[in-house]
C-alpha cells in the first residue's frame, strides 16, 4: 500500500511541476498578439486575432495577400516555438 501511494504522490508532484512551466492559454494569447501588434506589416490589421485552447495557437481573421498569411504563421511561432500554430485566417479576395 506504501509503494503505490509513493507512486501516486510522486505523479502528481511531476505533473504540477510540468504545469508550472507552462504558460496558461491567456498568457499565449498575449505573446502572440503583442508580436503580431508589434509587426509593422500586420500592425495595421484589426481582424486578426488570436485564440489558445490546451496550449495550441489558433489564428483568425482577414490578411490581404498570401505574404501576410505566411508572414502572420512566422509571427506567432517565433512568438511561442514551443507550441503549435494553426493558421486559420483568410486571405481575402482570393478568385476561385
Amino acid at each position: 500500500m506504501f509503494p503505490a501511494r509513493l507512486l501516486a504522490a510522486s505523479c502528481s508532484l511531476l505533473l504540477l511541476a510540468g504545469c508550472a512551466d507552462t504558460p496558461s492559454d491567456q498568457a499565449l494569447d498575449e505573446t502572440v498578439t503583442h508580436s503580431i501588434r508589434q509587426h509593422s506589416a500586420l500592425l495595421a490589421d484589426p481582424t486578426l486575432r488570436v485564440r489558445s485552447v490546451d496550449g495550441v495557437v489558433y489564428l483568425y481573421g482577414l490578411v490581404a495577400t498570401y505574404v501576410e498569411y505566411a508572414e502572420v504563421e512566422k509571427v506567432a511561432q517565433a512568438a511561442v516555438p514551443t507550441h503549435q500554430v494553426v493558421n486559420l485566417t483568410t486571405i481575402e479576395n482570393v478568385q476561385r
